[in-house]
């Protein structure tokens, strides 16, 4: 009956194994996404790239250039998940429009699409030209939210890779990327 289920219930808890963690295993956060690009490569993204609509907006966007290389942070508020491709490209072009984006003294581009946007509130900074002179031999231009999606170009003289992360977070979102 009733006591023997809750005996062997109790017997099965005990007797199970606590999981051994592989320590040589990477480490990896629920809440984390990476991926590494080469110039002439098929484009990366998230697995459910475009996504219409959301509530995430661009609200700042950190250059700089350390130990691991030159990168860009972008970080998004809202609490939506941010869906997104990258690819390089020979030249960056407007959505809609197709006109062509001066990236300045770029010999590569990343071209990072991302959905899940919102339009901005009366009121609120859109972000489009970004100051890169933290990170060295690095243009960023941000082409605005049309229909749920954002472009951004990332502009760099020369890189063997991009290593883009994306880190999720209670009320935003960051997406990385390091040349």
């Amino acid at each position: 009956g009733a006591r023997n289920v809750a005996r062997l219930a109790r017997s099965t808890a005990e007797a199970t194994p606590e999981p051994i963690e592989d320590p040589t295993a990477p480490a990896t956060d629920p809440g984390t996404e990476s991926h590494e690009i080469r110039p002439g490569e098929e484009p990366v993204g998230s697995e459910d790239f475009p996504t219409a609509g959301g509530d995430l907006f661009l609200a700042d966007v950190e250059v700089s250039t350390g130990e691991v290389g030159r990168s860009a942070v972008f970080t998004f508020e809202g609490a939506d998940t941010l869906d997104w491709e990258a690819e390089f490209v020979d030249e960056a072009l407007q959505q809609g429009s197709g006109e062509p984006v001066d990236m300045g003294n770029a010999e590569q581009i990343l071209k990072v699409t991302v959905s899940g946007l919102r339009y901005p509130e009366p009121g609120e900074d859109v972000i489009s030209d970004v100051d890169a002179s933290g990170a060295e031999d690095m243009t960023i231009v941000v082409d605005p939210p049309f229909e749920g999606m954002s472009v951004l170009f990332i502009g760099v003289t020369h890189t063997e890779f991009a290593s883009i992360e994306v880190i999720e977070e209670e009320a935003q979102t960051l997406l990385s990327v390091t040349f």
